[in-house]
């Protein structure tokens, strides 16, 4: 997204201001000899991801940029992948996703059958801008103008969106476009697309990072613009990996404590909620959560 707090909008996600600071610092840091950006998204606004695409294409351009694709770079985050120089990625990852979704719900006529009827008057005179003044209103549909507005818009967004990835691919959007309109794709399957270079983790893509930039083996790796140790628990092997097996292990064992004696408390006063308490510890020891339900089923 375009605005938010903090580096990277806290838990709002990526946001173009804050990632903006963060390269425009790395592109201009003469010690840093290349960069490896780690992403994990599912995308958000076409404008965030195209001003965050020049900046990328800004570092590119002076160090090599390597991107490790995580769980997904779809859309928005593949607009972003498309700028390294060579992208990594899982077999099951997900890429892709070349496309514009847009549209709003209307519920007037909905609320017309219960009784509710919402009227708009529009401030504007003219004839063209009072017709479009409900644009985003949720009471009111669009008319066959605004949708064929609405339809040229994306088409345009779209066309940008191809042209960006075909640029930033160093191809061209014929040899896109047949990958695009919105599909997504196995990592496997976008090695086999163009839209993969190789088949790896986080720890390939530092690597080969390394060798771009004609680094030794060994050479230092600092994580910038994530939560602390997220890197390192990512990496396997290597500095990092000794780094974290000395930090993030008492961190983790006290969060680990941390929530066990709160578990404990709470057990006293209200064993229902055990469950739900329990169901959150792997979270402070940097473990992955699908769900934490907050009832318990009781089998007897």
């Amino acid at each position: 997204m375009s605005g938010g707090n903090g580096l990277f909008g806290g838990s709002e996600g990526i946001t173009e201001r804050g990632m903006d600071r963060v390269l425009l610092r790395l592109t201009k840091d003469d010690d840093v000899r290349a960069v490896v950006l780690r992403i994990d998204s599912p995308g958000g606004s076409a404008l965030a991801s195209d001003l965050i695409w020049h900046r990328l294409m800004q570092l590119r351009a002076k160090k090599p940029l390597v991107v490790s694709v995580g769980d997904m770079a779809a859309s928005g985050g593949y607009f972003m992948a498309c700028t390294g120089n060579v992208i990594f990625a899982e077999p099951s990852s997900i890429v892709g996703s070349i496309g514009v979704v847009g549209g709003k719900v209307a519920v007037g006529r909905a609320l017309d059958q219960l009784g509710v009827h919402a009227e708009s008057f529009p401030a504007a005179k003219q004839p063209v801008a009072a017709a479009r003044s409900t644009y985003s209103s949720i009471f009111d549909e669009w008319d066959d103008a605004t949708r064929a507005r609405v339809l040229e818009s994306m088409t345009g967004v779209y066309s940008l969106f191809l042209a960006r990835v075909a640029e930033g691919r160093r191809t061209t959007v014929d040899k896109i476009a047949p990958f695009a309109e919105g599909r997504i794709w196995s990592g496997l399957q976008g090695k086999d697309h163009g839209l993969v270079d190789e088949m790896g983790g986080l720890e390939a893509a530092i690597a080969k990072a390394r060798e771009l930039a004609k680094l030794p083996v060994d050479a230092e790796v600092e994580a910038v613009g994530g939560p602390k140790g997220m890197i390192e628990r990512l990496v396997a092997g290597g500095q990092a990996d000794s780094e974290a097996s000395s930090s993030l292990g008492p961190v983790s064992a006290r969060a680990g404590s941390m929530i066990g004696g709160v578990a404990r408390e709470l057990a006293e006063v209200a064993p229902g909620v055990m469950p739900f308490v329990s169901s959150l510890a792997p979270l402070a020891c940097g473990e992955r959560a699908l769900a934490a339900m907050p009832y318990a089923l009781v089998v007897r």
